[in-house]
């Protein structure tokens, strides 16, 4: 088995169509024609147990395979785009070489629906990651056997003697049984190509119309007047590949048709054929030969993938220009083919339009000494002035049509008219598409995005904007002409859309509306981040590193996958590094609780609570429209203190400012820690993951300014900063106390060994003295002031006499010096300097003369003056008093 061997025909098919289009040309000399079948059955008439067509599929497709459309690995590999850069245009490889992939019959199709201005005009409306919808591709409701029997005579009324046209081909079928991918088939005797082909969409699901245009495309059998069996055993060039004789096994019309309809179910379940994936972009070749290049086609559907599988080639531009007819070397032809049929038989592609028939009094026009072009409709004419506007147009009302000046002139004029239109009966702005659509705007503003204004926008009658289907609104969502990559444009930046998963994102459940922007206006939104999805779990491939990615393109760290499964994200999807590298990362990683802005969401078991007064929680930091993707908040607003439970467990945490949670040992404490004694403790509730995630720090043994104290000590301990620290007097108690009696936590004498032991604590305003010396400190900020007098001591007080502590001599040495306490307007000196110095506010002035010391109120003895330890340069210094 080898996947070398890429599409549905063969050469010899291709030369054969070839020379049957020239012997058309030959009517006279019909000897030179293919032998014939009988005009009224079938010689091929197998039984039902000799059916050749394979039951199971084999994951590696055989050469003679349909579909087996891998190019071989040596020269022509699909390869995934895995973040494609965003491009503003879909122009193919520039350097052409022979083709005749995509239609052998390509001539002799145009030739019997077009004419020479139809098979000339450019394609419009094909997209070539959305050839055709999955709901169209699948309905095999459209038609019934006596309704394909009246098309095929429709397209074909006369046959030339000695042929069978489809519309009179017969033959006797087998039986089939059913599998995971068609039902299975009815034998019978004569039956005719209609109900063939009817029976065999109602088993595999296929639209009945899917098969006449592949009849048509393959071997133009649909308006073939004179088609040889070989056109009937090889119709769908089912197992016949573009380097390979056909299989003989799948020869015949019934089997050509079953089987390629079988075929595609088993292309669109993606299980066997994966390198065309719906939802992904991938490398399509313009042409078997290599040489031609490729270009990244985002495929949007499975429908499209299957006929990518079928057809693994893509129109290049001069394909595109040129119609029904001949592009250049590197051109293919079968998925445009596809595509055009399918529009001028049965409708849009994309399902609820009609047939390319003009409506009634509705023409493209153009007078033949002018090369203005108009939309003519309703006694006026309104000019259309862009390529993309004329795709629009002429894929619903037909190709220009050239007239008389004089007639143009009869008509009204309109002003200038683009996609962007109004229907006057309700006021409504849609947005016009190339597969003859209609999309309302929601808003003006939406309407200026897409480059239009809305005050520009035409009123077209009833005959205009009815000729286009109602499809869903104009979203945030587009591609950019006929490209297909697809871009989001939100929070005023444009960003590429990654694959399937973050499109369905984007679009949400209720629409695959993906709507066509103009170049120049796409070329005005900033280009930002690739979005991935909403709550996705992406990593770079280079990298083991794993991201929560945003609805803004910002991604966030995942320390855990089981933190991730909690945020509703699970699955990694490698991505190309350069869509990291280029997307802005949080510099906090994903964490139970977040911060939207200036909204705190915090974990609660599956939930996620809104919380206030959280200013302890340590959050990852986003922005509010990176919050949009994540689960919806559930439950009532808590407002903080609030405190983390484990789901299975019964111990409580306590968010530590530190930023990690502590274990709360205490019921006393985590009452204290609560805030108020009547006030209802809430928790949330956190997985194993999230708790790991956020750290745990050392058990709460006491919370912060508890009063413990310890079996066989008989010391009162303040705890701080996760130490211990000894108040050493009654007063400093009372003043951690609020004023009150203090209350004691009596703790075991082991628990103290989990404590730093910290200096020795007093409260300030504390004045104390050690032993049995006079000298009286006040403590202020933990250091102790001197007081030099007793006025400045009764003074500090504001009056009052406190009560002086009395502590052991050891002590004073834990304590650093403050300066000194002096009393405003008092004099003193420093150790043995005998200079006097006036306190005057919070500053020392040097009184340098005796008559200045005297003035100031000094007494003739000098005992006014205190001596206090320490130097004046510890207080500010202010200008000397003289």
């Amino acid at each position: 088995m080898t996947p070398t061997l890429p599409t549905r025909r063969r050469a010899l098919v291709a030369a054969l169509a070839s020379a049957a289009l020239c012997l058309s040309l030959l009517a006279a000399q019909p000897a030179l024609a293919q032998s014939t079948p009988d005009p009224a059955v079938s010689t091929a008439s197998p039984s039902p147990s000799d059916s050749p067509i394979t039951e199971t599929p084999d994951p590696t497709p055989q050469p003679g395979e349909t579909g087996t459309a891998s190019p071989s690995p040596e020269a022509t590999s699909p390869e995934v785009v895995e973040t494609p850069e965003p491009v503003l245009s879909d122009e193919p490889a520039p350097t052409p070489s022979p083709s005749v992939t995509g239609g052998p019959a390509i001539a002799a199709a145009a030739a019997f629906s077009a004419t020479l201005a139809e098979a000339s005009a450019a394609v419009a409306g094909f997209q070539a990651g959305n050839i055709i919808n999955d709901a169209t591709f699948t309905n095999k409701n459209t038609m019934s056997a006596s309704s394909i029997d009246t098309f095929f005579r429709k397209m074909v009324g006369t046959c030339q003697s000695g042929y069978t046209c489809l519309k009179d081909y017969r033959q006797n079928t087998p039986n089939r049984s059913a599998d995971s991918y068609c039902s299975g088939y009815s034998g019978a005797a004569n039956e005719s190509a209609a109900t063939i082909i009817y029976k065999v969409s109602q088993s595999c699901n296929i639209n009945p119309q899917v098969l006449i245009v592949m009849l048509q495309k393959e071997q133009g059998l649909v308006t073939h007047t004179w088609p040889s069996q070989w056109r009937y055993d090889m119709a769908l060039g089912q197992g016949c590949p573009d380097t390979a004789p056909c299989d003989p096994a799948f020869a015949g019309f019934f089997y050509q048709i079953y089987g390629a309809a079988r075929q595609m179910n088993i292309y669109m379940e993606g299980r066997y054929f994966t390198y065309y994936p719906a939802g992904r972009t991938s490398n399509i070749y313009w042409h078997p030969n290599a040489s031609c290049g490729a270009a990244p086609v985002y495929i949007s559907n499975k429908a499209t993938s299957a006929l990518y599988y079928y057809t693994p080639y893509q129109p290049n531009r001069a394909a595109l220009n040129a119609g029904y007819g001949e592009g250049d070397g590197c051109s293919s032809y079968g998925n445009r083919n596809f595509y055009l049929y399918f529009n001028q038989w049965f409708g849009s592609t994309q399902g609820g339009g009609t047939p390319t028939t003009p409506a009634d009094n509705v023409r493209i026009i153009r007078a033949s000494d002018a090369p203005a072009v108009y939309l003519a409709a309703g006694g006026t004419r309104y000019q259309i002035s862009t390529a993309a506007d004329l795709d629009a147009y002429t894929a619903t009302f037909g190709s220009i049509v050239i007239v008389s000046s004089a007639e143009v002139s009869r008509l009204g004029n309109g002003g200038v008219v683009t996609r962007s239109v109004r229907d006057p009966r309700n006021g409504a702005i849609y947005l016009l598409e190339s597969d003859r659509t209609k999309h309302r705007f929601r808003t003006v503003e939406s309407v200026t995005q897409f480059g239009y204004r809305a005050e520009n926008a035409r009123d077209l009658p009833a005959s205009v904007m009815d000729a286009f289907a109602t499809g869903a609104e104009v979203g945030s969502v587009y591609r950019v002409g006929t490209g297909s990559q697809v871009f989001t444009a939100r929070y005023s930046r444009s960003q590429y859309v990654y694959d399937a998963t973050a499109l369905s994102d984007r679009l949400g459940a209720e629409s695959t509306y993906v709507a066509t922007m103009d170049p120049a206006a796409a070329a005005r939104i900033t280009a930002g981040a690739t979005y991935f999805g909403d709550r996705r779990l992406v990593r770079a491939a280079s990298s083991a590193m794993v991201y929560l990615t945003t609805p803004t393109g910002t991604l966030v760290p995942v320390p855990s996958l089981d933190l991730a499964a909690l945020f509703g994200a699970s699955g990694v999807t490698a991505v190309a590094d350069s869509s990291v590298s280029s997307s802005a990362v949080t510099r906090t990683t994903l964490l139970p609780a977040v911060a939207c802005g200036q909204e705190v969401r915090v974990l609660d078991g599956s939930a996620w609570r809104r919380v206030t007064n959280a200013t302890n929680v340590r959050t990852t930091k986003l922005t509010a429209a990176d919050c949009e993707g994540l689960p919806a908040i559930s439950g009532a607003t808590l407002t903080g203190p609030i405190f983390a439970r484990p789901a299975s467990g019964s111990a409580v945490y306590y968010f530590d400012p530190s930023g990690s949670l502590r274990h709360v040992v205490s019921y006393a404490d985590l009452v204290a820690l609560n805030g108020a004694p009547n006030r209802a403790i809430l928790t949330v509730s956190w997985a194993q993951a999230a708790i790991t995630v956020y750290g745990v720090g050392n058990p709460l043994v006491a919370r912060e300014g508890a009063l413990l104290s310890f079996a066989g000590d008989p010391a009162v301990y303040v705890v701080q900063k996760n130490t211990i620290r000894h108040v050493l007097t009654w007063t400093s108690l009372v003043s951690l106390s609020g004023g009150s009696t203090p209350s004691v936590d009596p703790r075991a004498a082991s628990v103290k060994a989990s404590f730093t032991l910290g200096k020795p604590y007093l409260a300030d305003r504390n004045a104390v003295r050690f032993g049995n010396a006079d000298e009286i400190y006040i403590a202020e900020s933990g250091k102790l002031r001197y007081v030099a007098t007793w006025d400045t001591f009764v003074s500090y007080y504001g009056g009052q006499i406190p009560n002086v502590d009395s502590l052991p001599t050891s002590q004073r040495s834990k304590f650093a010096n403050g300066t000194p306490l002096l009393k405003n307007g008092s004099f003193a000196r420093f150790g043995t300097d005998p200079k006097i110095y006036y306190m005057d506010g919070t500053s020392l002035r040097h009184v340098t003369t005796w008559e200045a010391y005297l003035r100031l109120g000094g007494n003739a003895t000098a005992s006014g003056v205190a001596v206090v330890p320490g130097k004046a340069s510890d207080y500010p210094i202010g200008s000397p008093i003289s």
